[in-house]
């Protein structure tokens, strides 16, 4: 019976340790040296991303050469070749300009050596009086262009324009008759300017039959103009003339009543 009971004691000894090991908890696993470390930061976007600005403008740098072209031509003005004028050209790439100025010569003539070849803008003129109100564009491709001739007009004292609404007039019915005075010149730049002539009278005058309700003299605005009411009393071409009190006269252009 002793022996019984001790190998009952050892049995239930054995059982204890066989429960034990069943709930004993898993081992750690060890971490591999490879695994790639993990972050919680969010990689920039960096296309969102607003940049300050930076003042001013981009430019690019244009060229008129050297070149293999030679660009040659010549000065006409109201009485015939123009010496001692001036050319000026632009050559336009783009938004890009490239300027040059040669002078004429005695003949009217000039030329531009060894310059790039493209479009330009050409214009001529001898201040204060000679100039051109608008340039010639041309397309220079071969290496001796074609002469280029340019035409400037005389832009010296004063100018008398007019308009008049409706256009035509009708007979019997009032229209408005818009004088303007100005002065014309070119500046040593070469461009034409016109500057308003106020406090100048102004007298209409003529062969035509209208009816005026307007003081006849009237005097220019602070713009150089002054408008004339008016009436057309018969069809057809109606002359009128615009004198100044200063001593110039100038026939309008006018449309015939209707």
């Amino acid at each position: 019976m002793r022996r019984i009971g001790v190998l009952l004691g050892l049995a239930l000894v054995l059982a204890g340790c066989a429960t034990t090991r069943k709930y004993d908890p898993l081992p750690v696993p060890e971490q591999s040296q490879d695994a790639p470390a993990t972050s919680t930061t969010v990689p920039p976007r960096l296309g969102e991303v607003a940049l300050p600005g930076v003042p001013g403008t981009t430019s690019t740098t244009t060229a008129i050469g050297p070149g293999p072209v030679t660009i040659v031509g010549r000065v006409d003005g109201p009485d015939g070749p123009v010496s001692n004028a001036r050319v000026h050209l632009d050559r336009l790439v783009g938004d890009g300009v490239a300027s040059i100025e040669v002078p004429t010569g005695p003949d009217g003539s000039w030329n531009v050596q060894r310059v790039l070849g493209g479009r330009y803008r050409i214009r001529a003129y001898q201040a204060p009086s000679l100039g051109m109100l608008r340039a010639q564009v041309v397309f220079v491709e071969s290496p001796r262009a074609k002469p280029i001739v340019l035409r400037i007009d005389r832009f010296d004292g004063t100018q008398i324009a007019s308009a008049i609404a409706p256009n035509p007039p009708v007979v019997g019915a009032p229209a408005n008759l818009k004088v303007r005075v100005v002065t014309r010149q070119v500046d040593t730049k070469g461009f034409v300017v016109t500057t308003p002539r106020p406090g100048v009278g102004v007298t209409l005058s003529g062969t035509g039959s209208w009816s005026l309700s307007s003081p006849n003299p009237s005097f220019t605005d602070a713009d150089g103009t002054v408008v004339f009411e008016l009436t057309c009393l018969s069809t057809g071409s109606q002359p009128l003339t615009a004198s100044l009190d200063t001593g110039e006269s100038e026939p309008l252009d006018l449309p015939a009543c209707g």
